[in-house]
């Protein structure tokens, strides 16, 4: 019995154009430029994050004078019809990463890393998918959390912490990383 180990990744701009969400967001962008009046309502909005009811207040006001605007812009037929669509692309990007891991056999076995680092790389950009990728792993292979405390420290053979292990630092070969600790 021959077994096969691949190492996959999907970068985040690869799963953002897959599943839509580069498309949706180009598309919103470019409607709400249409609507100079509405997109100057939008970002001339009070935060919500005020410490003080007064303050509080004045953003419910300003968000309550625009709100009709904004649901008639929001809710017409092709911003519904975008979302649909980015729903359907998600689910096929979703697809695509399982047939990719899994190549339609149940059997597989999954190793995935049990990190609970933030999904996005840095704030303000969507993000990807974790969780809900193991999920849907489940459904189609055998995945198996991996602990990742401590994981570059430790010998993958026998367990036993990798002290004063010398790794060559890069442009500089006569120093090494545990030299620096």
């Amino acid at each position: 019995m021959s077994e096969q180990v691949r190492n996959l990744s999907w970068s985040c701009s690869r799963w953002q154009e897959a599943s839509g969400i580069t498309f949706r967001l180009q598309k919103a962008e470019l409607w709400i430029s249409r609507k100079p009046a509405l997109a100057a309502a939008l970002k001339a909005t009070p935060t919500a994050k005020v410490a003080s009811s007064a303050q509080f207040l004045q953003h419910i006001r300003h968000r309550m004078q625009h709100t009709a605007a904004a649901q008639a812009h929001y809710g017409d037929r092709r911003h519904r019809q975008l979302r649909w669509g980015s729903f359907i692309k998600r689910q096929q990007a979703y697809s695509a990463i399982c047939k990719t891991i899994g190549g339609g056999n149940s059997d597989t076995i999954v190793a995935y890393g049990d990190a609970k680092f933030s999904s996005s790389c840095c704030k303000g950009n969507p993000s990807t998918p974790t969780v809900s990728l193991r999920r849907k792993l489940g459904h189609c292979c055998q995945v198996y959390n991996t602990d990742e405390f401590r994981i570059s420290k430790l010998c993958c053979a026998c367990k036993t912490a990798m002290d004063g292990m010398p790794l060559p630092l890069l442009g500089n070969p006569g120093r090494h990383a545990a030299d620096l600790f």
